[in-house]
């Protein structure tokens, strides 16, 4: 193989020149300098993996900075909130002044009667009507009365009980001396009330019906055989007992020619 000449013109003609005919060598590598390589392509994808990561420390941060940035707003809204209902409740309340040095009086809270237990007054009376829940209390209680004459017997409707104490009584029995007089039943009390009926098959609120439209008379009444009675007992005694106020219905099942008296009752309490 034919190697080519190069020829050499001097650039300054007093230089003078040498050749061999060969292209001059490569210039000598300085000692400890690595030879020169093309790394661009290698050193292109860990920065490329360094900037994604960037991106995406950056774009948590702000979710971070936006989630921070609406607690904070929400603590804000509801501390105003809580403010503004404060202020609301401010300025509803009455404003008290007083004198510097005076003393201030306290001022009791107003007393809602409607509801104290005892709202109603202790003497009225409930209205009775068709919606009134009555309770049976006892059924055919049968009683037999005898006394001497002009000996009156008194008798409890509420137990029901011969032979009671007078103040607990409703009803007293009289048998008059003599035989002429039949024996009599006399109410004991004035807020003890009664009627009259035609039958015992009678309910509570017809009997209150019946009381309000015939009263039974208060100086006595004759005792016959078959005779019906509704009685009202009072109402003052259930309240200062606390027991319950009753309806009766009282029958006169016979008359002996002895003048005993047999009774039959049956009650309902009354709600008051």
């Amino acid at each position: 193989m034919i190697r080519p000449r190069y020829v050499v013109t001097p650039s300054d003609p007093n230089t003078q020149q040498t050749f061999s005919g060969f292209p001059p060598p490569a210039p000598a590598q300085r000692a400890g300098s690595a030879p020169p390589t093309d790394d661009g392509p290698r050193r292109a994808g860990p920065q490329r993996r360094l900037g994604e990561l960037a991106i995406g420390a950056a774009a948590g941060l702000a979710l971070v900075l936006s989630l921070v940035a609406a607690f904070t707003s929400w603590r804000v809204t509801s501390s105003v909130d809580k403010l503004q209902t404060t202020v609301d409740s401010l300025r509803g309340a009455p404003v008290q002044t007083s004198t510097p040095g005076a003393p201030t009086e306290a001022t009791e809270p107003p007393t809602d009667t409607a509801t104290e237990p005892n709202a109603t007054p202790t003497g009225s009376t409930p209205s009775l009507n068709a919606q009134t829940q009555f309770t049976v209390n006892y059924t055919k209680k049968r009683m037999r009365i005898s006394g001497a004459c002009n000996d009156s017997v008194y008798i409890d409707l509420d137990e029901p009980r011969v032979q009671s104490p007078s103040d607990a009584a409703e009803l007293s029995f009289l048998n008059p001396c003599g035989g002429d007089t039949p024996p009599r039943f006399t109410i004991q009390k004035d807020d003890v009330q009664g009627s009259e009926i035609k039958s015992d098959s009678v309910t509570p609120a017809e009997c209150n019906n019946q009381i309000q439209l015939s009263p039974l008379p208060r100086a006595g009444l004759p005792i016959r055989q078959g005779q019906v009675y509704c009685i009202m007992t009072s109402l003052n005694d259930a309240r200062a007992s606390a027991q319950s106020w009753k309806m009766v219905v009282l029958s006169v099942t016979s008359v002996a020619s002895d003048d005993t008296v047999a009774l039959e009752a049956s009650a309902w309490d009354i709600p008051y």
